[in-house]
């Protein structure tokens, strides 16, 4: 474990200027870019399997971004916290292990404002890596390295800040079968409260993890054959306590309900609400389970009901669902699964990655990767970070990242602040290397309230 300098930040400030598609403000407040003399680069690009952000805010409206950074040798995080109003650095932490590559997957707070990071090992599939810092001033409380043949793809703090992580024990024996792996982490000490790992002989592999108000794991990915053949959404629920076992749940799609996703099931985002009952979404369905014994509630295919192959998801303050992916977003009302609208969303390629949130306003908020509107080349894309009213779906406005050097611009998370402003990460392309880019958008001049224009 080591400290080093940090080569470069640049933080520019602006305050004023319209920069908005429909009139409304989307300036931005303050930007920071971070350079550490080679790459740095953005947790997992992965679009579709990885629910995982990389910036979060904190109660006094701060936020605090991680990375992945390179010293010449090695991989490590880097994670910043930045001060809300200027953006201005509080702390930096870049940290190694002489032993391993550390590649982050995510960031989040507690409610003690104090920051975990989780990340994985070597390849990604050697071990995972946990550390938790101190908010105030950044310093490690704690650090566990667990160098076993397992993958975290998803993380979530429980109402009593303890860390739950889900993804992928990988088998050493033939025929290599895969395995949803999730475990409970003591926020105070970092020990493990428990492990569980499916045991059928299939490839299974967890993506995403939820809690409810009783503080129970919900965990959802997919199952298929050893040859991975006929996948299916896998969804489990465990007591928040021991990790025992309260329900389990596989779900396939046919040719004529589904027929574009038919025998390719990948559940790949969850989320709880407010009565405990779990939304899942992946490649076929949108569905809704009872949280207490796992029954279907409701399921709609989105290529029927205005969607395409979703892959986020997040939940209003209404309860209802709002699941993004196939370039369309979609809100379904709680109760019955019915649409109350859809939208479209541009992004470059078909794996690009985005996210999505919801402010304080019930309004949603969505940064994706899209094609570069100037100049088109196989690796030239800017970020675009829009925002949707929530009960009509219309767009107050879209902001475009044309990048440090007009390159390749890569989002890797959005969250809201306070007065619905939006803090947007990723990754920039300088024309030598990768920097870390960080933006805080105005939300717009009502703030938090959601009239249109």
């Amino acid at each position: 474990m080591k400290k080093f300098i940090l080569f470069m930040t640049i933080a520019l400030v602006f305050l004023a200027g319209n920069l908005s598609a429909e009139g409304l403000d989307a300036r931005v407040l303050w930007e920071s870019i971070y350079n550490g003399g080679y790459d740095d680069v953005t947790p997992y690009e992965r679009a579709f399997t990885s629910s995982t952000n990389s910036v979060a805010t904190d109660s006094a409206g701060n936020s605090v971004v991680v990375g992945i950074s390179f010293d010449g040798n090695q991989w490590g995080a880097y994670t910043v916290k930045y001060a809300g109003d200027t953006g201005n650095i509080l702390w930096s932490n870049a940290t190694q292990n002489i032993s391993y590559n550390i590649f982050p997957i995510g960031v989040t707070v507690d409610s003690n404002d104090d920051i975990f990071v989780v990340g994985n090992l070597g390849s990604g599939t050697e071990g995972t890596y946990v550390i938790k810092y101190s908010g105030i001033d950044g310093n490690i409380q704690w650090e566990k390295i667990f160098p076993q043949s397992k993958r975290a793809d998803d993380m979530i703090l429980d109402e009593t800040n303890d860390l739950i992580l889900t993804g992928t024990e990988f088998s050493l024996i033939w025929p290599w079968p895969t395995y949803f792996y999730t475990s409970k982490y003591d926020g105070i000490t970092g020990d493990i409260l428990w492990e569980k790992t499916s045991t059928d002989d299939k490839h299974c592999q967890s993506y995403a993890v939820a809690t409810d108000n009783t503080e129970d794991i919900f965990v959802t990915g997919f199952c298929a054959t050893v040859n991975f053949q006929d996948h299916a959404y896998y969804t489990v629920k465990y007591n928040g306590n021991d990790g025992a076992l309260l329900w389990q749940s596989t779900l396939n799609s046919d040719y004529i309900e589904a027929p574009s996703a038919a025998g390719y099931d990948v559940a790949m985002d969850i989320a709880t609400e407010m009565s405990g009952d779990v939304f899942v979404t992946g490649t076929s369905y949108v569905v809704k389970y009872d949280g207490r014994t796992g029954g279907e509630i409701w399921k709609k295919t989105p290529g029927a009901s205005g969607g395409s192959m979703p892959a986020k998801l997040s939940i209003d303050f209404e309860d209802n669902l709002i699941a993004a992916g196939g370039g369309k977003i979609v809100k379904y009302r709680n109760s019955t699964g019915e649409v109350v609208w859809a939208n479209t969303f541009q992004r470059a390629e078909m794996n690009s990655p985005f996210y999505i949130t919801v402010d304080k306003g019930n309004n949603i908020l969505l940064v994706a990767e899209v094609h570069n509107g100037d100049t088109w080349s196989l690796y030239n894309y800017d970020y675009r970070t829009t925002k949707y009213h929530g009960i009509t779906g219309r767009i107050f406005w879209e902001k475009d990242f044309k990048g440090i050097a007009n390159a390749h611009d890569v989002p890797s998370g959005i969250t809201a602040g306070p007065f619905c402003n939006v803090i947007v990460t990723g990754k920039s392309y300088n024309g030598a290397n990768y920097d870390l880019y960080t933006v805080k958008y105005a939300g717009g001049p009502s703030g938090c309230r959601g009239n249109l224009p």
